[in-house]
């Protein structure tokens, strides 16, 4: 049965994102003519979001998700957290969209 827990996930799984590879991607998808824009952005954002769960603070970040601090330790190398991601289903992908807290711009069966 496949599933959470094989133990060939570790095998399969791709490389982590880093800092480089994140402004890499802003950079390609901003295009030349912003890329010295898209790497600040990108570099305040991230500082932004660091600062925000190293105060304990939850993040709604769509298209992320929900990002809320589970465990905080406080060690004399790191500041230890542990997240925990609720991502949003896609439709057409085992299940229907959900919702975007305050993302839509009306109620069902309101007049547009």
């Amino acid at each position: 049965m496949d599933g959470p827990g094989d133990g060939d996930e570790a095998a399969e799984a791709p490389p982590p994102l880093t800092r480089k590879g994140l402004l890499a991607q802003v950079q390609a998808r901003v295009g030349p003519s912003g890329r010295a824009d898209a790497r600040a952005g990108a570099e305040a954002a991230l500082a932004i979001v660091a600062e925000a769960l190293a105060g304990g603070r939850d993040l709604q970040l769509p298209p992320l998700g929900r990002v809320r601090v589970v465990r905080r330790k406080d060690t004399p190398r790191a500041l230890v957290l542990t997240l925990r991601l609720v991502r949003p289903r896609r439709a057409g992908a085992g299940g229907e969209a959900e919702a975007d807290a305050g993302g839509a711009l009306a109620d069902p069966g309101e007049p547009v």
